[in-house]
């Protein structure tokens, strides 16, 4: 019988737990972690094969943990003299966005009225 071989490479870890400490050493070290320096870390070429590896079994809470800490760092930047880096960051990453509500008098709705320039159109 046929031996079964399996195709692409081997996983870079053998357990999410094997991941989580890099990660721990990761962010114990940094001063100011980013995803690609912690995709570098983890030993991957690119941020971007970091979000694929999220897609192994067990490996989607850790990563998913990992940068819940990244962008608590960036939430605790935003308290500091320079946050705009963390803002788009936030933004970018975290689906963090500004919303602007316009509200009429007391909460009401808007009122709209016609002016005489939109009655010529």
């Amino acid at each position: 019988m046929a031996e079964k071989r399996t195709v692409g490479r081997p996983s870079r870890y053998s357990s999410p737990e094997e991941m989580q400490a890099v990660i721990d050493a990761y962010f114990a070290k940094a001063d100011a972690p980013t995803m690609a320096g912690l995709a570098l870390e983890l030993g991957f070429q690119d941020r971007r094969s970091l979000s694929d590896y999220a897609e192994k079994d067990n490996f989607l809470p850790v990563i998913k943990r990992a940068r819940t800490k990244l962008e608590e760092f960036h939430e605790k930047n935003l308290l500091g003299r320079n946050p705009t880096g963390s803002i788009f960051w936030l933004k970018n990453h975290s689906g963090y966005r500004d919303r602007q509500e316009l509200t009429g008098a007391n909460g009401g709705p808007v009122a709209i009225f016609a002016t005489a320039q939109d009655e010529r159109i």
